[in-house]
């Protein structure tokens, strides 16, 4: 018996850091022979992982961020089809100090800093834009920062 490393569990994270008072999210492109789409940072739950684990796991494999501050409120959760199977996407953010992103090039071609509206935009998958549209609406209650 074959048994998979994976499981059909994606872990998103948006990462974001302040400048300024302003809020910045991290947006990266994936490569063209993996649909050249922008997105937030996301990965697979591998088997024996924890949630936390797969998101340090993903800053660091995909943006070479390791100094992030998790936070432990889910964002958003849905779920789509591959295949034979129903894959569970389970969204979080996450903050940062450094500005500085290392891309995984066999992944991700570039990556971009944006306030949240222009990476809303930028976004090209509906998941991508509710995700973010609710990261959104949970920080307008910050009132310390600018959106």
């Amino acid at each position: 018996m074959n048994i998979k490393k994976e499981l059909p569990i994606k872990i998103q994270t948006i990462l974001y850091r302040v400048e300024n008072g302003v809020l910045l999210v991290l947006i990266i492109k994936r490569s063209p022979q993996d649909g050249g789409f922008w997105q937030t940072i996301t990965g697979t739950l591998e088997l024996n992982e924890s949630i936390t684990d797969s998101r340090q796991r993903e800053l660091k494999e995909e943006v070479g961020i390791i100094d992030a501050i998790y936070d432990d409120a889910e964002v958003n959760r849905f779920a789509w089809q591959k295949k034979d199977w129903i894959v569970v996407e389970i969204v979080f953010s996450a903050e940062t100090g450094s500005k500085d992103v290392v891309l995984n090039f066999e992944e991700h071609t570039e990556y971009k800093w944006l306030r949240i509206d222009e990476a809303i935009a930028l976004a090209e998958k509906d998941q991508t834009k509710e995700c973010l549209t609710k990261f959104k609406n949970i920080k307008l209650m910050d009132k310390s920062i600018l959106l």
